[in-house]
């Protein structure tokens, strides 16, 4: 989810206001065309935006994975995956807007990612309405199984990972998991030990670090078979 960079008003000000198609010029986004407003995307211009990931994308999203990217926003990680795996990344976003940027999004620079394909669901333990789980969705989908799970869905993450029981213990794909709060970091990491996994606190960057909602807030990144 979109957050402000802290720089100094001086910094911000020579900067030209309101959104347009910029294309970015560092981090792993580099070379791809977003919608960028500076008064909320200077980050990802800047490739600043959740950099802590890097090391560990790069690790994860190796050629050919498919990925699922729930809590996707606007697009910005999917497609960092999608150039990087050149395979398809399934983004779940139920907030409407936010499904319609990821496909305006992926339009601009079809040509330089992998295959982005949009489910408008929020991702839960349970089938519902307007809700699906990524084991439902991994057994009735024609694409290969998936290769990394990115989950950030402000709250709801062991949700999620209850209703990824299958993948997490049959197909054991790569986790990258922001949490935000003590509890529910540690109700994570439960649930990934259980599965067999070993998983490892991402450290939030220190140097213009982005905003976070809550006094914790940070990833969880735990190693899978792929």
């Amino acid at each position: 989810m979109p957050r402000s960079l802290h720089l100094p008003a001086a910094l911000k000000a020579p900067l030209p206001s309101g959104p347009r198609v910029r294309r970015i010029p560092l981090g792993l986004a580099r070379g791809l065309d977003f919608t960028v407003d500076f008064d909320r995307h200077l980050r990802f211009y800047l490739g600043l935006y959740e950099s802590e990931l890097g090391p560990w994308l790069k690790r994860f999203a190796v050629a050919g994975t498919v990925a699922y990217d729930v809590g996707a926003d606007i697009g910005f990680q999917a497609l960092v995956i999608a150039r990087l795996t050149r395979a398809t990344v399934v983004a779940f976003e139920p907030n409407l807007g936010a499904a319609a940027q990821i496909e305006q999004h992926f339009d601009l620079n079809g040509a330089r990612v992998g295959p982005v394909e949009v489910v408008r669901a929020r991702v839960g333990a349970v089938r519902a309405e307007g809700q699906t789980t990524l084991d439902d969705f991994a057994r009735t989908s024609a694409l290969a199984a998936p290769g990394l799970l990115l989950i950030d869905v402000d709250g709801g993450e062991v949700d999620v990972l209850d209703g990824a029981s299958r993948l997490l213990s049959e197909v054991r794909p790569h986790v990258l998991l922001e949490t935000h709060s003590l509890t529910l970091e540690q109700a994570c990491l439960s649930r990934l030990k259980d599965a067999g996994y070993d998983a490892v606190i991402v450290e939030n960057r220190r140097l213009f670090g982005d905003y976070r909602p809550t006094q914790h807030n940070r990833w969880i990144a735990a190693t899978g078979r792929r």
